[in-house]
């Protein structure tokens, strides 16, 4: 599995950012981040994120996770950081997955 950042994930990219101070972060195990059309992609380990609803997604990774997503996409691995996840249309102005 590559390790990757940032990384397009299907309809979502994974970017390093800081986390804003006033993001709310809950710790979440096997978190589910769902792109355009409801595509469930899953950091399969434990995270701390905001609201799977808020765009973007805020994310701290502390151990390396993998995202999956079923049978349509390769794994990738996460490595530690910070991160926003964005859907792709958001960044290129459409939903091709």
């Amino acid at each position: 599995m590559p390790t990757v950042h940032p990384a397009r994930h299907g309809d979502l990219v994974f970017v390093r950012e800081p986390i804003p101070t006033t993001a709310e972060l809950k710790k979440r195990t096997n978190f589910v981040v769902r792109g355009v059309g409801s595509h469930a992609h899953t950091l399969q380990g434990t995270v701390l994120a905001t609201e799977p609803t808020t765009t973007p997604v805020r994310i701290r990774i502390q151990e390396s996770v993998t995202l999956a997503h079923g049978e349509t996409h390769q794994d990738a691995v996460l490595a530690p950081g910070e991160y926003a996840v964005y859907p792709l249309r958001d960044l290129r102005g459409d939903v091709e997955d």
